[in-house]
This record gives structure tokens, sequence and C-alpha cells, in this order.
């Protein structure tokens, strides 16, 4: 942090130094010889003009850009996935289970279309029939969050619930 504020002071010094050895005798005022509080040239000032450039950030455009995914999951990591938002849908269930106990689907299957970066683009389920078990499963798995490595494909897994 206190290398970058000293980057942005030299930075700060060579850029007054530029407008003050570029302004024409017109524009300058003359002093009487002695000291001065103008700015020293570039030259005296002892910076490494080309450390500075190093030190500025790179282009933000540059930042943006990854590279494109090309991997696809596997199945621990698809596994994780569902570990960490089972209790959206338990949720569901559960739902289900209170408004018609005997017709709940102890399963439903999953197709999950993954755009690039794994993004959740559109969900797919089957749970027997009971339109609101699935879209209340529906809702849950877009919300879920895929690693930003991989490639579009279609996943598809069950459900299965106890």
């Amino acid at each position: 942090m206190i290398l970058g504020a000293l980057v942005v002071l030299a930075l700060l010094g060579v850029v007054v130094a530029l407008v003050v050895s570029r302004c024409g005798p017109e524009e300058e005022e003359r002093q009487p010889d002695g000291p001065s509080d103008a700015a020293a040239p570039v030259e005296d000032a002892g910076l490494d003009l080309e450390a500075a450039d190093a030190a500025r950030p790179p282009d933000s455009r540059a930042r943006r850009r990854r590279p494109r995914p090309t991997r696809r999951i596997t199945e621990p990591e698809l596994r994780r996935v569902q570990r960490r938002h089972s209790a959206t849908v338990r949720i569901c269930y559960r739902r289900a289970a209170r408004r018609a106990p005997s017709m709940v689907a102890r399963r439903a299957n999953v197709t999950v279309d993954l755009a690039d970066y794994g993004r959740v683009q559109s969900v797919t389920v089957e749970a027997g029939g009971d339109r609101e078990l699935e879209g209340c499963i529906r809702r849950a798995v877009r919300g879920w969050r895929f690693s930003t490595t991989l490639k579009q494909q279609k996943v598809k897994f069950p459900v299965v619930f106890r």
C-alpha cells in the first residue's frame, strides 16, 4: 500500500515537472536568481520512469478477459454442489409432503444446462408429475453456483428424498 502511494506521488511529480517544462517562456514567471520553489526537471527528480510504468496496473480490459473454459464437471464436483445446496431442495420436498404426504415423489430427475463459466442456463425437473414440487426444485437449482472453469454442457443427476 505504501509502495503504491509512493508510485502515485512519483508519477504526480513527473506530471508536474513535464507541465512546467513544456510551458513557454511567455507563460513562465520569471524569478530572480536564487532558490526556487519550482519543480525540479525530470532528470533531477531521481525517478526511475521504467519502474513507475511497471508498477501501473494492467489495462482493465485485459483483466476482464478470461480464457474460454474447456473442461466438463466431474462427479465429485457435482456431489459437492448438491451437498452445498441440499437445504434448498429439502425445503421443496417438505412443502410438498405437508401438502399431500402420500403423493410426494421420492426421487426427482434434474437436468441442468450450464452455459460457459458454470452459469445455470436452464433447469428441467421430472418429479412424478407434481408441478409444485418440480417448480420449486427448478427455482432452487437455478440459484446454484458451479465452477467458473466449466464449459457449456448438460448435466443430469437424480435427487433422492429420504
